[in-house]
């Protein structure tokens, strides 16, 4: 008995080391539209993810409105109710060579949750209705998302990834 538990304790500490991983590839088109700017200077989008639940194609998502931002950018909105946003631009302008560039990077913060940090699903309940359909092989998922680009930014240049605005400014003197 005593073998067979710690055979179990040893199993769960296994598991729980390796954390949760999440699929990510840059073949798939991201879809993501900017919808307004919030207080804090985050942007407010909606990003749609397709997996084979509903669950995953949140989680996917949250993972493209990310990706999009850091290789595709997010285009400006105008709104007749007066919320309106400026374009994101990528802030990996050369989008998949910057990402083949720095591939095990990209791969990392992706697959292993890093990404989670600058984004968060600031719907009040489940999607349903249109916002939850059912597609071959799996379900289309949209939701609204709080985009922290100036913390992605920060990290990415933290990171090497890309160039300060600071060191850019420095190198045209």
């Amino acid at each position: 008995m005593k073998k067979l538990l710690f055979i179990f304790c040893m199993l769960s500490l296994t598991i729980a080391s390796e954390g949760k991983k999440y699929p990510f590839d840059m073949k798939h088109p991201y879809n993501v539209q900017q919808e307004r700017v919030a207080q804090d200077g985050s942007r407010l989008v909606k990003s749609w993810g397709i997996a084979g639940n509903a669950d995953k194609a949140i989680e996917r998502a949250l993972q493209d409105a990310v990706a999009c931002c850091i290789f595709q950018g997010i285009g400006a909105v105008t709104s007749t109710t007066g919320h309106n946003a400026s374009e994101v631009p990528p802030l990996c302008p050369n989008g998949v060579d910057d990402y083949v560039a720095h591939k095990e990077y990209f791969d990392n913060f992706f697959k292993n949750g890093d990404f989670l940090m600058y984004v968060e699903n600031t719907n009040s309940r489940y999607p349903t209705g249109e916002n939850n359909v059912g597609i071959k092989g799996g379900r289309k998922v949209g939701i609204y998302v709080k985009l922290k680009v100036k913390q992605l930014r920060q990290r990415l240049e933290k990171d090497g990834i890309i160039q300060s605005f600071n060191d850019v400014w420095d190198d045209n003197k």
